[in-house]
């Protein structure tokens, strides 16, 4: 296993300057801490053996969740308009938004 690439402060603070972020002192010295174990991390992970595994999308399989589309009756216009506020013949009454 060769050692992954150690961040060090240039590079945090280019970063930081990329994501426009003001780091302070101590802020600069937990992200180079945590870069530098985030990059320990993707070389192990870079270590395992996935020659004959095959490409996916997801870990475990979806089935289709929509039902077939059928036509059915709507809601009566009537029995619709019962909670309206302010009915306005056969549709909802609302206020104008600009006078």
């Amino acid at each position: 296993m060769s050692d992954p690439p150690t961040i060090d402060r240039q590079l945090v603070e280019q970063i930081a300057a990329l994501a426009q972020l003001a780091l302070t002192e101590e802020e600069i010295t937990v992200m180079r801490a945590e870069l530098t174990q985030i990059l320990a991390y993707v070389a192990t992970l870079n270590e395992v053996e996935t020659t004959d595994v095959a490409a996916t999308r997801r870990a475990i399989p979806l089935a289709q969740l929509w039902r077939d589309d059928q036509p059915r009756p709507g809601l009566a216009t009537a029995l619709g308009l019962q909670a309206a506020p302010e009915p306005l013949g056969d549709a909802f009454g609302v206020p104008r938004p600009i006078d």
